[in-house]
């Protein structure tokens, strides 16, 4: 997006990261708020005690107004994001400090040229720019910038706190990497054993009567697409051949999840313990009736779960990788 304005011609341009697959952002989680003018603290706070409020930001003094202790206090650089941060940062931030504050304009960046031929602006736009000013810098040298790229201070912060952390959004950010892991155990297991008569006896009853309705039809799938994470948990723990191929050392063993110091560890972690976190996560998820956070150490528990699935996930698709090449070199 480019204007003229003022004899130069400014460009506007958002930085979005690039990602590997489907992600969700701080954008679409935050909800608006209104940041306090430092000239009329006194005079607005009462709008924030009337929304019952416990936060009353005020960014560009860098301080913040707890109404709940009735105390102000230094809003720390690392507690404003930008609109594209994603999920498990978010996590991170919000264990360490009491909210984030979102600002939309984060990510501007107005690149300053000097004015230009209609038939040039295309071209113009790869050239170095004489400068490059954020949000505040360029209001403060162009105050129409404002009008012309239609941005409005109104809709500019958005907050972040525990709540926020208890949307739909989030359960849906969680959907498609418990699948993925729940794809990959999966896989493992038909591989471990090809035929679904195997494994009937070893499974709970509502996989094999699942199994057992499909059995025989034009839709036959193997058992393990039928099986739940409790199934899984038991297949693998009472399988060295299994535990080895998801990732887990079975020579070594940390029983207690607590004592994992470094994501090495996890893979000494007992696999009954790995899968009964990620169930517990799965079914937090899965049920919207079901609160998956109500305070830090619950927010705590969930980054460490988190972690475990993407880091078992990542792992089992090694071993999967090193598998083919073993069998490749075999051949």
């Amino acid at each position: 997006m480019m204007r003229k304005i003022d004899g130069k011609d400014i460009v506007l341009k958002t930085n979005v990261p690039v990602t590997q697959g489907k992600t969700t952002f701080s954008n679409e989680i935050c909800e608006d708020i209104d940041v306090l003018d430092p000239e009329s603290v006194e005079e607005d706070l009462y709008k924030y005690k009337a929304r019952n409020d416990r936060f009353a930001p005020v960014p560009s003094a860098r301080k913040y107004i707890d109404l709940e202790e009735d105390c102000t206090f230094e809003l720390d650089e690392e507690m404003v994001i930008g609109p594209y941060e994603e999920i498990l940062p978010i996590f991170h931030r919000i264990y360490e400090y009491p909210f984030l504050l979102v600002d939309h304009y984060h990510n501007h960046e107005f690149h300053i040229f000097e004015e230009s031929d209609d038939e040039q602006d295309i071209a113009q736009l790869n050239n170095e720019p004489e400068k490059a000013l954020s949000y505040e810098g360029i209001v403060e040298q162009f105050p129409s910038v404002q009008e012309e790229f239609q941005l409005s201070s109104e809709k500019r912060y958005g907050i972040i706190t525990l709540s926020e952390l208890n949307k739909r959004k989030i359960r849906e950010h969680f959907y498609p990497i418990i699948a993925e892991f729940e794809k990959s155990i999966a896989g493992e297991i038909k591989e471990e054993y090809p035929r679904s008569e195997d494994l009937t006896e070893a499974v709970g009853r509502a996989a094999e009567r699942a199994w057992e309705q499909n059995r025989n039809t034009d839709a036959e799938v193997h058992i393990s697409e039928f099986l739940g994470l409790k199934d899984m948990e038991n297949l693998v723990s009472d399988s060295r051949t299994l535990a080895t191929a998801c990732g887990f050392e079975t020579e070594k063993q940390i029983d207690d999840f607590s004592e994992v110091e470094e994501l090495g560890d996890l893979r000494a972690l007992d696999p009954e313990e790995v899968l009964s976190e990620i169930r517990d996560l799965r079914n937090k998820t899965m049920h919207a009736n079901r609160v998956l956070v109500q305070d830090v150490d619950d927010l705590g528990h969930i980054i460490n779960q988190y972690n475990l699935l993407c880091a078992f996930i990542d792992e089992i698709s090694d071993q999967m990788y090193l598998s083919k090449i073993d069998s490749n070199g075999d051949s």
